[in-house]
């Protein structure tokens, strides 16, 4: 399976590049990407212990904590470590730590700190959605597991994640919060407000609606009590522990209960692999055990595809499953999410075309290793096989609430800006060192820049207020699939059924479409190219790599038809003065197919 890496703000390179000489945060965040974490424990100390800004050094000693409790298992250093620091960052990242760890009241205190020492609209958001995962994560666990029910007040869980979800419409983890609070307290009609806000536009989904329909019949009258309607509808959705919460039991509760324990099974493999010391063949067994074992319990004959990939195996049809375990890069890991769409269309690029099976996946109980690894610095957008694109929605929904924030919000446009002015500067250094190589500025910028284009294009159609977020986000999440999906994923299934390439050249030339194909290509371009693996050994940062020499090829043929270019000065740092045409016909000057 080809895997789509989506956006990543971490400045990483490959793990097969040198660590930069010098310690600093950049270099350490790159050997974090890359899962060499003995690098990036030696740089990270390095940062806290000597960087003159107090920024790098405290953001270097959360992210060793981070280390500690999640790869070492060290929890006792990282609470160490944290206690030591007087930040919002600190106080958050222990809230986590506290929470999957199962102390629920601890979790609590320190988000309610962070909390009262937030000065920034961001830093006041993550502290308080902590604390919400606290509570609520407490209460689902009791309810789950039949443990007494904690102390702590739900209903001020409930409140919280109801203004976070009426301020972040969109947002996945406060409308799911948001719906785990009101299926706890029996608040039927916020529940199905939650479901919406969760969903959004996918609720219209073929396979989603039927579940719309029954919940917004029976929720609005529903007060708490066990309800088998209602329980029925969310394990449609693909949400099976919130099923269990409306009072879901036999097979629901019995899927369910295999989802969590093969979650726990590959967190613990992928902690070994961090540490080099996994046992792949090992970990392949249990997890075919615990899938052996839940087709018994569900009566359902065994499939030996059942965890290679296809969306088409009996337990994909009773619940939603797409389970695929097998090599990503050189690591064993596990792809497992479930389907709550399934479309199928064609993709048609330089005359030649071929049929497309769309899957969305919802709820993912693994999402590889890398993605673990990277903890929310990155995760895998999805995969592509031939006639097959499967892409995991949590990947891409947040991001337009994301950028509109950055456009819109006055404290979050700035804080973007000042850090783009920064590595705007330094990029001038980094391309006359490589002409070619990653620019964190240029990276920042086009993608601002993408979006304030965007609010602009609407504001121009009249649009304002709510119906301008709106707008924004369904058009920016538009672009992006269009782009991401399928002009990228589309040319892996020409590729494969025209003229099959290596991996390195397949994603070279799916690149090269997804900038030629794209509503805006320079919003293409800043999600899976201008990345920090620029340069690797890995297929994708091979063909970064060649884009970006092609790109400063191009910029250097056609110097005279750049306004406003330097050519004085490095090229690539000017790549945002090229207009979308001369992206695409840039990207068009290097693909075989359009040649």
């Amino acid at each position: 399976m080809r895997r789509l890496l989506l956006f990543s703000f971490l400045l990483a390179a490959s793990a097969q590049s040198p660590a930069p000489l010098q310690p600093t945060i950049e270099s350490a965040d790159q050997a974090a990407f890359n899962s060499d974490f003995a690098t990036a424990r030696r740089l990270y100390a390095s940062v806290a212990k000597q960087a003159s800004d107090p920024k790098d050094r405290d953001r270097a000693e959360v992210t060793l904590a981070n280390i500690e409790w999640r790869i070492d298992a060290n929890l006792s250093a990282a609470r160490t470590r944290l206690d030591a620091l007087e930040t919002s960052d600190a106080l958050i990242e222990r809230s986590r730590l506290e929470r999957e760890s199962g102390r629920f009241a601890e979790a609590e205190g320190f988000a309610r700190k962070a909390i009262g020492i937030a000065t920034k609209p961001d830093d006041r958001r993550s502290a308080e959605t902590s604390l919400v995962r606290a509570i609520v994560a407490g209460h689902v666990a009791a309810r789950l597991n039949g443990a007494p029910v904690p102390p702590s007040d739900l209903k001020e869980a409930f409140t919280v994640s109801r203004r976070l979800v009426d301020a972040n419409r969109g947002q996945l983890v406060p409308a799911l919060l948001l719906l785990d609070a009101s299926l706890l307290l029996g608040e039927g009609a916020s529940a199905l407000d939650a479901w919406h806000a969760y969903f959004g536009g996918t609720a219209q989904s073929t396979l989603l609606a039927p579940a719309a329909a029954t919940l917004e019949n029976t929720l609005p009258k529903w007060h708490g009590a066990p309800s088998p309607e209602i329980a029925a509808a969310l394990a449609a959705s693909r949400l099976f522990d919130e099923a269990v919460l409306a009072g879901a039991k036999g097979d629901v509760d019995t899927y369910a209960k295999y989802i969590r324990r093969v979650k726990a099974l590959t967190d613990s493999y992928y902690r070994d692999v961090a540490n080099h010391r996994a046992n792949a063949r090992s970990y392949r067994k249990s997890l075919e055990r615990e899938t052996r074992a839940v087709y018994d319990a569900l009566h359902i004959p065994w499939d030996r595809k059942a965890i290679e990939g296809g969306p088409d195996t009996p337990l994909g049809a009773r619940f939603g499953s797409v389970i695929a375990a097998g090599k990503t890069g050189d690591t064993f890991n596990l792809h497992f999410g479930h389907c709550v769409v399934d479309d199928r269309r064609k993709v048609t690029q330089y005359g030649r075309s071929a049929p497309i099976r769309y899957i969305l996946l919802e709820n993912m109980v693994s999402n590889g290793f890398e993605t673990w690894s990277w903890d929310g610095g990155a995760e895998h957008g999805g995969w592509g096989d031939v006639g097959l694109i499967v892409q995991v929605r949590r990947a891409y929904a947040d991001d337009p609430i994301t950028k509109w924030r950055r456009a819109m919000d006055p404290d979050a446009r700035a804080e973007e800006d000042e850090k783009i002015e920064k590595e705007t500067a330094a990029d001038w250094k980094r391309a006359a060192a490589d002409p070619a190589g990653f620019l964190p500025g240029l990276q920042r910028r086009m993608s601002r820049d993408a979006a304030l284009r965007l609010v602009h294009e609407l504001r121009a159609k009249g649009l304002q207020g709510d119906a301008l977020h709106d707008a924004f986000v369904a058009e920016y999440a538009w672009r992006v699939n269009e782009s991401s999906i399928f002009a990228h994923e589309g040319r892996h299934a020409i590729d494969a059924q025209f003229k099959p390439v290596n991996s390195a050249q397949a994603e070279f030339q799916a690149k090269l479409s997804e900038i030629a194909f794209a509503p805006d290509p320079a919003l293409a371009l800043t999600g899976g190219i201008i990345t920090s693996n620029i340069g690797s050994s890995s297929p994708h940062g091979v063909a970064n790599g060649r884009i970006m020499k092609g790109l400063v090829a191009w910029m250097t043929a056609h110097k005279g038809e750049i306004a406003g270019l330097d050519a004085t000065q490095p090229l690539l740092p000017q790549l945002d003065k090229l207009t979308a045409d001369q992206l695409r016909a840039a990207a068009r000057s290097m693909d075989p197919y359009a040649k």
